[in-house]
C-alpha cells in the first residue's frame, strides 16, 4: 500500500512538474533534480527546476503528518506546495557552492489541521532557505516555509462546512524542512 502510494505520487509528481511550465535554459548547469522532503510537519517528494541563474522552482508531494504520530488523527493528509525561489546571495566554495534563498508559491491539499479532522486548504505559501550543492550531483535544502491558506472543515457537531484559517500553516513555520535532491 505504501509503496503504490509512492509510486503514484512519484508519477503525479513528475507530470505536474512537466506540465506546470518550467522553464530550463540549455545553458543551465544541472537544471533538474528530485529528491526526498523531512520535516516535523511531514515528508514526501520534491523536485527543483532551475529557471535561471537567479532563480529556481521547487514543487513538493507532502504527506502531512499533523496529529498522526500522537494518535490525535487516525491516517495522514496530501499537501502539495510549489514555490518560485529567488537566490538572494551565491557563495562559491571549494567543492561545493551554497545559496540563500527566498520565495513565494502555492499550496493545496487535503490535511489536518490544530484540532480538526482533514480538511480541504488552498492559498499562498512562503519560503526562506539555504541550498549546498556538492560536486557529486547531490544537494541539500535546510528552509522555513509558512503557508497562509483557508480551509474547508466539515463540522460533525452541526452537519455544515466551516470555512477559517489554516492555523497548521502559521503555527509551523518554526518547523524546519530538510530536502535532500540528486541532480541529473
Amino acid at each position: 500500500m505504501i509503496r503504490e502510494l509512492r509510486t503514484s505520487a512519484l508519477i503525479i509528481a513528475i507530470i505536474l512538474i512537466r506540465t506546470s511550465g518550467f522553464t530550463v535554459s540549455a545553458q543551465d548547469r544541472n537544471p533538474l533534480s528530485i529528491g526526498t522532503f523531512h520535516s516535523p510537519k511531514g515528508f514526501g517528494i520534491c523536485l527543483e527546476a532551475n529557471s535561471d541563474s537567479v532563480s529556481f522552482d521547487a514543487a513538493t508531494l507532502i504527506a502531512d503528518m499533523h496529529g498522526v504520530l500522537t494518535g490525535e488523527h487516525p491516517r495522514p493528509g496530501v499537501k502539495f506546495t510549489y514555490t518560485r525561489n529567488i537566490i538572494l546571495k551565491h557563495f562559491d566554495k571549494e567543492g561545493y557552492f551554497v545559496d540563500l534563498y527566498a520565495g513565494p508559491g502555492l499550496t493545496a491539499g487535503y490535511a489536518h489541521d490544530i484540532s480538526k479532522p482533514l480538511c480541504l486548504i488552498a492559498g499562498m505559501s512562503g519560503v526562506a532557505g539555504s541550498r549546498f550543492t556538492f560536486s557529486r550531483n547531490l544537494s541539500i535544502n535546510i528552509e522555513l516555509c509558512t503557508d497562509i491558506a483557508l480551509e474547508l472543515c466539515r463540522n460533525s457537531r452541526y452537519g455544515n462546512i466551516d470555512l477559517s484559517l489554516y492555523k497548521s500553516g502559521i503555527n509551523h513555520f518554526f518547523f524546519p524542512q530538510l530536502r535532500i535532491h540528486y541532480i541529473f
